[in-house]
């Protein structure tokens, strides 16, 4: 928590260069100089492109829950609720995004962003229920927040809730749509939370600097940036490296796949102890790479594993915040980049890795092209029943594992949590805590088996140890 208090600061050198290296560590540039102006005069900003993409898809299907971010968090110790509630409250103050809805105006999607908006804190006691019962219950009642629609014209976009289980144990929970904040912003929403809340209960005003810009500002800096030679420049790499791409990864299925694309889902996840994450992390210094980039080539091995086809194309979420004034903003900046691989001609995996390690680099040095706007240019052939140029994923997170909150008055610590659906056919998430890497594959539940993704779990954890010992096998 105090490397992301630190993060939504202002940025002092020893910040800057603690953000580079976590940049780096997770396959991303450092951040650029360049200033984003905030936008001129208080109209109804634009969208970024891949806003405008998610608005689109709300338009064809409005209330997919696969496009609701959420956390839950389980608050152990004593708990002031009004005093949460005004914290959660400051943090939508700060954060434009959190007060926007969307709106057509002459055809096109706009921003509409409220000057105020309070959001309550929707707090359930379950004190009252059998001891035994207040768990299910709790997890049912967060099971439904967590899936519930949004209106994208009503709003608001956001809303927070508290279960109280016990005297002075809690569950945190939010879910917000995924037009107004990526996983980066959740991890910014936590921070500024438990800094304003540490500062209100001590009678103390917010210690948080004002933003420098919100995301509106960004949205319409994107769409003047993507113009003439920039816009160019990106379009031929993209057409280059996506050139012939095949159909679809026929992954084998537990069910025939349903004619329109489903989103129903649920996650299965297995812990590798620290030797083994301590014998990647050597193997990846071995080879001059980052562990992004040696586990996506690992994902993308049991892939063709399964596939037995040499073209593999997986898509790859990155921050997208490679400018300082991003570092500290909610909104939705991650982008989804597409990574091709070509496995043919038999190759070891040092030298797949070193094939992986090219399109990486050439992926990220392209990395602010937008998909939506990259959708639009390349118009891939239209498939109701799968998503567009790729239809697996892959997230590589690291953290430090979060210390205790004190001055607070009580701990937090994040739960795993699953409502029930999936955004692709399949997405690994490696986190890599200090104690061991987190191994997690969200499937959906239409055309996989749990015992299946069981299975590629165990499958995934064998190849581990098999590249540590034998980088060379083919």
């Amino acid at each position: 928590m105090n490397d992301l208090t630190e993060r939504i600061a202002a940025l002092s050198p020893e910040q800057r260069a603690l953000f580079e290296a976590k940049l780096k560590r997770r396959g991303l540039s450092a951040p650029r100089s360049q200033d984003i102006p905030r936008r001129k005069g208080r109209g109804y900003p634009r969208l970024s492109f891949d806003q405008e993409r998610i608005w689109l898809v709300d338009q064809i299907e409005p209330g997919n829950p696969a496009y609701n971010i959420f956390s839950v968090s389980r608050l152990n110790g004593r708990v002031d609720l009004p005093v949460m509630e005004r914290a959660l409250n400051e943090v939508v103050r700060r954060h434009e995004t959190l007060r926007t809805t969307f709106t057509e105006i002459g055809g096109e999607p706009r921003q509409v962003i409220a000057p105020s908006l309070f959001i309550p804190l929707d707090v359930t006691d379950m004190r009252s229920e059998p001891a035994a019962e207040r768990e299910r219950l709790a997890d049912a009642l967060i099971r439904e927040a967590t899936s519930r629609s949004f209106d994208l014209a009503r709003g608001p976009l956001a809303r927070f809730g508290m279960v109280r289980v016990a005297d002075e144990e809690f569950l945190l929970h939010y879910t917000v749509h995924h037009t107004c904040i990526d996983r980066w912003s959740a991890d910014i929403i936590e921070a500024e939370m438990v800094a304003i809340y540490m500062a209100f209960l001590e009678g103390k005003p917010s210690p948080l600097p004002e933003l420098p810009i919100q995301f509106a500002d960004f949205a319409e800096w994107q769409r003047d940036w993507l113009q003439g030679e920039v816009l160019g420049e990106q379009i031929a790499y993209w057409r280059a490296q996506l050139d012939a791409v095949p159909h679809a990864l026929e992954l084998p299925t537990d069910r025939p796949r349903p004619p329109a694309q489903t989103f129903n889902g649920a996650r299965r996840t297995v812990f590798l102890p620290k030797d083994a994450l301590d014998q990647l992390k050597a193997l990846a210094r071995r080879e001059q790479t980052t562990m992004f980039t040696l586990c996506l080539a690992l994902y993308k091995t049991m892939l063709y594993r399964y596939t037995r086809q040499d073209d593999i194309l997986v898509g790859v979420a990155v921050a997208n915040r490679n400018r300082p004034e991003t570092l500290g903003l909610i909104g939705y900046f991650l982008n989804m980049l597409v990574m091709r691989t070509n496995f043919s001609g038999d190759p070891t995996f040092r030298e797949l890795l070193g094939r992986e390690k090219e399109g990486v680099t050439g992926a990220f040095a392209h990395g602010e092209f937008p998909f939506g706007r990259l959708m639009q240019e390349l118009k891939p052939r239209h498939d109701a029943s799968r998503n567009p140029l790729f239809q697996v994923a892959y997230i590589y997170l690291d953290f430090e594992t979060p210390g205790d909150i004190d001055k607070t008055g009580f701990t937090a610590s994040p739960v795993l949590w699953d409502n029930g659906s999936s955004r692709f056919e399949m997405t690994l998430a490696l986190t890599d805590f200090t104690e061991g890497l987190e191994v997690t594959i969200e499937y959906n539940t239409d055309l996989f088996d749990g015992a299946t993704v069981g299975r590629m779990l165990g499958h995934f954890s064998s190849l581990v140890g098999a590249v540590v010992a034998h980088p060379d096998a083919r």
